[in-house]
């Protein structure tokens, strides 16, 4: 479960450097876990050339991740330089995904949930999210789903009908959308967080309000999590039998800047050798259920880096991950080890070889954005009056060479790149116009909401006084 918000540490916040693009490949983050029992670890650690290395007992190569942490790492290690930079680019309007992929039993969930005196990296980006949003926004509004992903049928943890009977709980299905740009799931509860001057009723600064923001979702993801399908087997007590999803949609305004971002927290179930972990009956289905969707990933990690069609539709999972994928996001795979599995973690460490491989282009949507991008349609505009006056002029010499018209031809064809450039240019202005416009929509309609609502209360105070 979530560790409750109230052990959650403080702040974090350090200074904003000057905005940076995103990496452009997948970042692949491994953390080795403790073995259980005293003895020597199979995985060793060393630095390398642009990255770390990772070499494996009884492998006849190292393999090479963007950064590898030991069994002495810390939560706060994790959530410094993977949930840090993530969060830097949501703020500047990248969409951001974190997943963690490993074996069964191998630290996934710890990482990502963590304990009360261990907050994990999902605890300490909502925080971290909320005071950063507090403190530079006039308005925002964040709103977050959470489902699970199991035998290949997507859940509602946010749905408080599922409390008695989870599994056949009535209600309408769920269903993956997924619409060129980002993924919904149509009928899955949303919960919204926004800044609201209700919400700063009986607070003293911006810290009580971020606590208020931060402990209402924490305390409702707790809650959630314990709805999870979980089965204890020979590998793992208390093992994950399903892929958890958590999504924040983030708008917010202020005087200079928009942003419009998505940022997706995923505890992927562990991939499990089935005669190991001696399951039978509904266990043994689900692991079948949970090493096919992840062959799937697997699949579909390998087409991105080869550049071949990928194959998203083939299972739920990939369904859902399809904007955190396709290149349109950033990326940061956080792979789990086992120290004492020799074996299971060299399937994790190919995984992660590949991914490593996978090439980015996250679509940033914010004011600043928009305004960059016109002015590179500016600049391309005049490119072509220029190169139009010159072919021009070029077409009315009177000389009538060959390497005149091949001249001509060259410039025409630089002309043309530009003008499809340009088109781009255009259609990537009018998204994020309209996606601004969205934003400003609905951070009015949320005010609207809190100024009815204000009224009512005052309505309310006035007819108890009589």
């Amino acid at each position: 479960p979530i560790p409750a918000p109230l052990h959650n540490p403080r702040s974090t916040t350090q200074p904003m450097l000057r905005p940076q693009r995103p990496p452009d490949k997948v970042q692949v983050v491994c953390r080795v876990r403790p073995p259980d029992e005293e003895g020597n670890s199979c995985v060793s650690i060393e630095d390398g050339e642009g990255g770390d290395i990772i070499t494996l007992d009884g492998s006849t190569r190292p393999f090479s991740v963007t950064k590898a942490f030991g069994t002495r790492s810390t939560q706060e290690d994790i959530f410094e330089y993977v949930g840090l930079p993530s969060l830097n680019y949501v703020m500047q309007g990248y969409g951001a995904c974190i997943f963690a992929y490993g074996q069964t039993g191998s630290g996934k969930t710890f990482t990502m949930t963590g304990t009360s005196k261990a907050p994990g990296l999902t605890p300490r980006m909502i925080r971290e999210l909320f005071t950063r949003l507090v403190q530079d926004y006039q308005d925002f509004t964040v709103n977050c789903q959470y489902v699970e992903i199991y035998m290949e049928k997507v859940r509602d943890l946010f749905n408080p009908s599922r409390a008695r009977n989870p599994w056949d709980a009535a209600g309408p299905k769920i269903n993956v959308r997924f619409d060129g740009k980002r993924v919904k799931l149509e009928n899955a509860k949303c919960l919204s967080f926004g800044n609201d001057p209700l919400l700063r009723e009986g607070t003293k600064d911006d810290q009580e309000v971020v606590d208020r923001l931060s402990q209402k979702l924490l305390r409702s993801v707790e809650v959630a999590g314990y709805h999870r399908a979980v089965r204890g087997h020979a590998l793992n007590a208390e093992s994950s039998r399903s892929h958890a999803v958590l999504t924040l949609d983030v708008t917010a305004r202020k005087v200079d800047s928009n942003i419009v971002s998505t940022l997706m927290l995923v505890d992927l179930a562990g991939s499990e050798n089935i005669n190991k972990a001696q399951v039978e009956g509904t266990g043994r289905e689900e692991a079948k259920s949970i090493n096919k969707s992840l062959s799937i990933l697997s699949r579909c990690i390998e087409s991105l880096a080869a550049g071949t069609k990928v194959p998203f539709r083939d299972s739920v999972l990939t369904k859902v991950l399809t904007p955190s994928l396709d290149g349109r996001s950033c990326c940061t795979l956080v792979a789990a080890l086992r120290g004492d599995h020799a074996s299971e973690t060299g399937q994790t460490l190919k995984f992660t070889e590949t991914a490593l491989k996978v090439s980015v282009r996250p679509k940033q949507t914010s004011s600043e954005a928009l305004g960059v991008v016109q002015e590179q349609a500016r600049d391309l505009r005049s490119e072509i009056a220029a190169l139009k006056q010159e072919i021009e002029w070029l077409r009315q010499s009177e000389a009538g060479s060959e390497a005149l018209r091949a001249m001509i031809a060259e410039k025409e064809a630089a002309m043309q790149g530009k003008m499809e450039l340009l088109a781009a240019l255009q259609q990537e202005i009018r998204e994020t116009e309209d996606q601004l416009s969205a934003l400003q929509k609905e951070l009015d309609s949320s005010r609207r909401e809190v100024e009815q609502e204000r009224a009512a209360r005052c309505r309310a105070d006035a007819e108890n006084s009589v």
